[in-house]
This record gives structure tokens, sequence and C-alpha cells, in this order.
């Protein structure tokens, strides 16, 4: 707590002081807009490090800006209307009081003292260089400048490591997986001294299988798609490098190969079934991207409950989710295929868990807090989970791996698990091997899809993971290189999303408000940069709204001298002069020589490679 008012007290002294002269000086308004107008950029800064290290625990955060680029559609905003409520009280009591002192007693006189003057905007200046929300923004430039601009060699280095390649040797009687992620379940839970009692059915079962106790958190990994990118794909998150709203995208991390991917080539039928809505954080486009044939979330498996009531503001409670992940075990097993069932848990969700009603009256201890009640309640949940699968008629075909989705977030257990030596949890349940081993090597959530390829028979790695069972001098090697030159790759890893080639046809669907290259759709508004070879890189709104096609507007007429690009929106939001009743689409064509061409789309519009050729002046 000392800690946080040492690194606050700067901005709040310089900040106050700053009013404080405005107020007691009475400074014209003509001189006070301006500081008026900074006043109010500043509160607005303060709110959003606040709301953001509600959430995380250390301010605007790679996350934070992960979510904001992505959007927020299927959160569980009914556990948040307190925060949401005391937010808006606090800038609505803020912007009053600020409007009040600065301009309630208003000095009659042109002018003030120079020296006053000077004083109050030089408080008001330094106060919001020293706002929370600057250095965090100021740290994650520098983060993110490292590593888009890691050396050439460090960068070049990186396909030495990434492993890309679908291929892999199949191995005869490949069996089937069930992978669970438990939210913020850390391995740190599973320490007796710290919580006893907590962790009891769980530890049972580490017995019947191995568990990895040195699964730390990469950077760039620690919230649920992140993790689950990780873990699935061994890369960390890095987004797009062109700062997109990542919700127009119609894949996610295409050119990457995933544990999904390599699992459908081999002849899996994949299924997710999570509790939360799987649009939320772009869960469900990942699953579908990379190979799943069925995605489930919160609007496909609530009609499937007996009580559709029976559900908090994420989604499904976990012992519905778990019911129905054991019947969907059963109905996949019967078949003939092999099957990878994927499940996301909800209960331990933070900042204050959901304990489902089939353990409402278990408790742990006396401390009062519902976050580990839901982690009690979660321990006997999955570990009956897990059992009912071992008791099942197909258990020797089924491997069960258990990990968290990473680090528990900033929550009412958050006391608990500051300042600890954390890890997360990975545990391996094979009926035919594995019996009570442990292992310490050290890795993170990139090594788990490597991890478990070796486990189902399949021989190769994944990204940049590496397979936690290959204890060898020239692994630990590899992996200490990874970790030491991860943060210089963003830029190789950001390609990953990858954007396609004009090979034939650009297909402009107004009805469905798409435009097609290809197998792949994007969403209008859209702004398209293209080379000479027709290649793209696809750019979106930071909004959206519709207003926010001003955006792509002024970049298509600000950027005379850079790539050709076409853009295609409300013909309103491309020509100032358009009525703004005017609903029609249009699209514009900027080429190489500046000239903008613009043209009303009255039906589906296809252009072809010599026309486009010739509208953006490619030779």
């Amino acid at each position: 707590m000392t800690n946080k008012l040492i690194y606050y007290a700067p901005f709040i002294l310089t900040f106050c002081l700053s009013i404080f002269l405005f107020a007691k000086f009475r400074i014209p308004k003509r001189q006070a807009i301006p500081a008026y107008i900074l006043s109010l950029l500043l509160i607005f800064l303060t709110a959003v490090h606040f709301i953001a290290n509600y959430f995380t625990g250390n301010g605007i955060d790679y996350s934070t800006i992960f979510h904001l680029k992505y959007g927020i559609d299927g959160a569980g905003f009914k556990d948040y209307l307190s925060l949401i409520t005391v937010s808006l009280l606090a800038l609505i009591t803020s912007l009053t009081l600020i409007t009040y002192l600065i301009f309630k007693y208003e000095n009659k006189s042109k002018y003030i003292s120079r020296k006053i003057s000077i004083t109050t905007y030089t408080f008001l200046t330094l106060s919001f260089l020293l706002n929370p929300s600057i250095f965090d923004i100021a740290r994650l430039y520098q983060t993110n400048q490292t590593s888009l601009e890691g050396s050439q060699t460090a960068r070049s280095d990186f396909y030495n490591y990434y492993m890309g390649d679908k291929t892999h040797q199949r191995f005869k009687n490949p069996k089937n997986l069930v992978h669970i992620y438990v939210e913020s379940l850390e391995r740190t839970y599973f320490d007796s001294e710290l919580f006893p009692n907590l962790i009891t059915d769980l530890k049972n079962l580490e017995s019947l299988g191995v568990t990895f106790t040195e699964i730390k958190q990469a950077p760039k990994t620690g919230w649920t798609i992140g993790g689950i990118t990780s873990s699935e794909c061994g890369i960390p998150l890095y987004t797009p490098s062109n700062g997109n709203s990542m919700s127009s995208y119609d894949t996610f991390l295409p050119y990457a190969v995933c544990l999904g991917d390599i699992l459908k080539e081999q002849g899996y039928h994949l299924t997710f079934l999570g509790g939360a809505d799987h649009t939320f954080a772009g869960k469900g486009k990942f699953f579908q991207t990379h190979g799943y044939d069925e995605v489930l979330g919160k609007n496909e498996l609530l009609p499937k409950l007996k009580n559709q009531n029976y559900a908090h503001g994420w989604g499904l409670y976990d012992d519905s989710l778990f019911e129905i992940a054991f019947e969907k075990y059963l109905k996949l097993s019967a078949n003939n295929e092999n099957f990878a069932l994927t499940t996301l848990t909800l209960d331990t969700h933070h900042p204050k868990g959901h304990r489902s009603a089939s353990c409402e009256t278990d408790s742990y201890g006396n401390f009062d807090n519902s976050l580990l009640d839901a982690v009690k309640c979660s321990d006997r949940m999955v570990a009956n989970f897990i059992q009912k699968i071992l008791n099942s008629s197909f258990a020797q075909n089924t491997i069960i791996v258990l990990q968290s989705d990473h680090f528990g977030m900033r929550s009412i257990a958050s006391d608990f698990l500051k300042g600890q030596d954390r890890r997360n949890l990975l545990i391996i349940i094979d009926p035919e091997k594995y019996k009570n081993k442990k292992i310490d090597v050290a890795g993170t959530t990139l090594d788990i899809g490597s991890t478990i390829l070796s486990v189902l028979g399949i021989e190769g790695q994944i990204g940049l993971g590496r397979n936690l069972f290959d204890e060898s001098a020239t692994t630990e090697k590899t992996r200490i290189h990874i970790a030491q030159n991860i943060k210089n790759w963003g830029r190789e890893i950001s390609n990953l999303w990858g954007f396609p080639k004009i090979t034939g046809k650009f297909q402009i669907d107004i009805k469905n408000e798409i435009v097609k290259i290809g197998l792949r759709k994007f969403n209008i508004p859209v702004l398209v940069e293209l080379d000479d070879q027709l290649n793209t890189i696809m750019r979106f709104p930071y909004e959206k709204k519709r207003s926010s096609g001003n955006y792509l507007t002024k970049k298509i007429l600000a950027e005379k001298n850079s790539s050709p690009v076409i853009l295609v929106d409300k013909c309103r939001y491309i020509d100032p002069l358009t009525d703004k009743k005017n609903d029609k689409f249009c699209v514009a064509f900027r080429g190489k020589n500046g000239v903008l061409k613009n043209f009303s789309l009255n039906n589906d519009t296809t252009y072809y490679i010599p026309e486009i050729k010739n509208m953006l002046d490619i030779n």
C-alpha cells in the first residue's frame, strides 16, 4: 500500500496544486480553458489506469490493449456493476469539482501575473507527465519497440527456432485427448503452507499421472486467450503490428501452426466447450481457425440446460459445463474416429469467483473469500469430471491434460498470491503410463502443445515450445535462448496474423457488408493497402460505430505518397460532400500517383486484377 502511495503521490500532488492555483488566483476564462481541457484529459487517463489496474493489478498492460483492439463483446458485465457505478460517480464528481473550481470564481480582469500563470501551467504539465497512464503507455511502447525493432540477427534467428511445419509423423494407435483449461487455477493454490486443505482431490489425482512443477508465465500470455494461444500454438499473443481493431478479422493467427491444426491433419474430430460467450476476445474465432469442428459457448450451451436461468454474468456454472462435457465425451468416444475435447471453465474467474450450486455448502475455512470458495469447489468438480472419465470404459484410450490458462489476475484473493513464487498448473494423465511422476524442468505454457504432441505419440514441436519430457542439455539450452530472445521476435510473430494476396478477384458484398479476397472475408468498413505484387494489409477502424469511417477517410487522404489503397465504406464517410442521409456504399481507389477515384456501389461488385492495377497505377 505504501509503495502505491509513493507511486501515485507525485501525480496527485502536482495536479492538486495546479487546480488549487487556478481556484486561488481566479485565472480568467480565456487562460483557463486550455487548462480545463487538459484537466479533463488527465481525469480520463487516470480513470482508464485505475479501471485497467482493477483487472490486471499492473495498470494498462498488454491484455488491456488486446481487449481494446478486439472488443469486449461477451464479457460478464454483471460482475462489474459496482466498478462501473463507482467509476461513473467518480468521473461525474471530478468533472463537476474541476469545473466549479476553475470557472466559479473567474477573475474578471483579462490578465493575471505571468509568474502565477507559468507556475500553474508548469504544475499541470508535470501532473500530465507524471500521470500513471502515461507511465503505463511509455512502458508498453518501449517494450513493443524492443519486440518490433529487435536486431536483424535476432529477428532472422526466429526462424531457426520457430517450428511451423504441419507435417508430423503419425505413430500407431494415437489416443483421444481431453484438454481442460481451468480459469486461473495456478499451481500456487496447491501450496499447503499457503492454502491448507484448499486443493485436496486434484492432489490425489496427481498420483495417477505426471505433474510439471515449474511452468512459468511467458510475456504476453497472462490472460485467457493469451494462455490458450501460447499452449496451443507455442507463441505469445502479439497483436498485428498495424494497430487494427481486431474484431473485424475473419481469422485468428491463420499462419500459425497450432495443436488443433496438427490434430486435424491427423484425422481428429475437434470440439471446444466453454461456459462463456466464445466471441469474447476471439476464442471462438481462434478455435475455428485452427481446425475445430465444433465451437460451443454460452449461447450454444444454455439451451441444453433444464434451468436456463442457472447462469451468471459470464455464462454457465462449471457443474453444468462438466455435465455437458462428459455427455459429449461419451458420445465422441463411441465413434470410431480420434477426437480432442477441449473445455474452458469459468467458476474461478476474477474478481470474486462463481461457486456452482452443487457445492454451495462447501466453503474454504473461515476466510469469507468467495474466490477461494470457488477454487475449493473447482478442485472437487474438476477431479470428479476426470474421475468419471477414468472410470469409463473408454479411459484406456484417453489422455487427460489439466492446466491453468494463466496466473490468477487481480481478485479478492490477490493478497494471498502476492509475492509468491508462482507457477502454472500442468498435469497429464495417461492410464497406461506416467504414474505418480513429477518433472521439474523449467518451462512455460509455450511448451505445453509440444508436450501434448509427444504424449499422443506424434513427433514434432509446436511454435517456440519444446517437449517438457525432453530434459537434455541441448533442449534446455534451446529453451534458454528462446526465453532470452522472444522479446525481439514481436514482428515475426505478428506476421503470423497474415493477410491475403489478390490473385484473382476483389469482391464487395454490399448485402452482407463484407469484402472477399479469395476465401478470406473482411468486414466493411475496411482499408486495403497493397504493394506492387498485390499483397495486402487490411486496416479497420478503431470503433464499431460508422462515424469511425472518418478515421479511414482522413488516412486515405493524408498519405498521398504512400502505398496504393482501396477504401470501402458508406459514401457519406468517404466523400464529405455526400448527403448525410445517403446510405449507399462507395469504393475509393488511391493509386501510386496520389489520384483518388470514388465510385458509388449500387450492387455487389467484383474487380479483377487488370482493373485493380489500372485504378491504382500499378504496372
